[in-house]
């Protein structure tokens, strides 16, 4: 907050007049943003919350609601405007990072009746089969061609699956 003052004066050097205004310079509004989760999987969403002394909020997307729900294909910058009471305006920015799945490899396999299968996965830190094991192989003796889904599960928590088949000859 500023105060100016100016004088006028008349011939002669008398004071003729003096006025004083004052500038009064407000303070930006406080925003700061919070997410559900920072960081998704392709195909999640997360939800997005503005807090701040703005009295109202637009988002880059045009929603203009305190909190969005946002599905980025990528990973996505997300930026909010708040205004508040004395018309100021100010911006905060949010980055939502989106991991890819896995991509999940296993092989087929083709045995005679009573023989053994080896199935191993690729592509995932970590594996879970359909029939309760964990680890990137099974080990299975099949009486009937059978269909094995292995889920995988990438060190980003992403999670997707794959079907192998072991062919009775």
């Amino acid at each position: 907050t500023t105060i100016y003052t100016v004088t006028g004066y008349a011939s002669g050097c008398s004071v003729m007049a003096t006025n004083t205004t004052t500038i009064d310079v407000n303070a930006l509004p406080t925003l700061s943003i919070a997410a559900s989760n920072a960081s998704i999987c392709e195909g999640q969403s997360t939800d997005l919350s503005v807090t701040g002394s703005a009295l109202s909020y637009t988002w880059n997307t045009t929603q203009t609601s305190n909190t969005i729900t946002v599905s980025p294909l990528t990973t996505a910058n997300y930026t909010v405007s708040g205004e508040d009471a004395n018309g100021c305006l100010n911006s905060t920015s949010y980055v939502v990072t989106v991991n890819p799945l896995p991509v999940i490899n296993v092989n087929n396999a083709t045995v005679c009746t009573g023989g053994t299968a080896t199935l191993t996965a690729s592509g995932a830190t970590t594996y879970t089969w359909n029939r309760g094991v964990n680890g990137a192989d099974l080990v299975v003796s099949p009486i009937a061609t059978t269909d094995y889904t292995v889920t995988g599960t990438s060190a980003f928590g992403c999670v997707d699956t794959e079907t192998a088949s072991v062919t009775i000859t």
